[in-house]
C-alpha cells in the first residue's frame, strides 16, 4: 500500500511540474474601470455630483484637533440622508472653537465627490447662517 501511494505521489508531482513550466503565468486582464493595483474589491466609478443642503441641529461633541463635530440632526433631503446622530468634518472655514456641547444650531453640509460630508458653514441657532459673504 505504501509504494503504490508513493508512485501515485510521484505521477501526481511531476504531472504538476510539467504543467507548470519555466515561463510565468501572465497577468490576468483587469476588466475596464477596475483598480490595477487590487486595493479596492469594487470596479472604479465616476465620482458623484457634488450636494449641499442645510440644517438644524445639536451639538454632542467636538473635536477641534480632529476637525469634527458630532451632530444629533434633523433630515437632511437633499443629501438623502435621514435625522441621526453622527460626526461631521469640517472644511477650514468653521471655526469650532466658537461652539459649546449641548448648543443648538445651523448648518450647511457638503456631500463631496468622494462622498463624504463636511459642514461649509455652522453658527449658533435655528434660523440659519445667512447669505454666505
Amino acid at each position: 500500500m505504501k509504494r503504490t501511494t508513493r508512485h501515485t505521489t510521484l505521477i501526481f508531482l511531476a504531472a504538476l511540474l510539467a504543467a507548470c513550466g519555466n515561463e510565468p503565468a501572465p497577468e490576468p486582464a483587469l476588466p475596464a474601470g477596475t483598480d490595477p493595483d487590487g486595493l479596492f474589491s469594487s470596479p472604479v466609478t465616476e465620482p458623484a455630483e457634488v450636494v449641499t443642503d442645510a440644517g438644524t441641529g445639536v451639538i454632542r461633541d467636538i473635536d477641534a484637533e480632529g476637525g469634527q463635530v458630532m451632530l444629533k440632526h434633523g433630515p437632511l433631503d437633499k443629501i438623502g440622508m435621514g435625522a441621526m446622530t453622527m460626526y461631521f468634518g469640517v472644511t477650514d472655514d468653521v471655526d469650532l472653537g466658537g461652539f459649546t456641547e449641548g448648543a443648538t444650531v445651523s448648518f450647511e453640509v457638503r456631500r463631496g465627490r468622494d462622498g463624504s460630508y463636511r459642514i461649509t458653514r455652522m453658527c449658533e441657532g435655528e434660523d440659519g447662517c445667512g447669505d454666505p459673504e
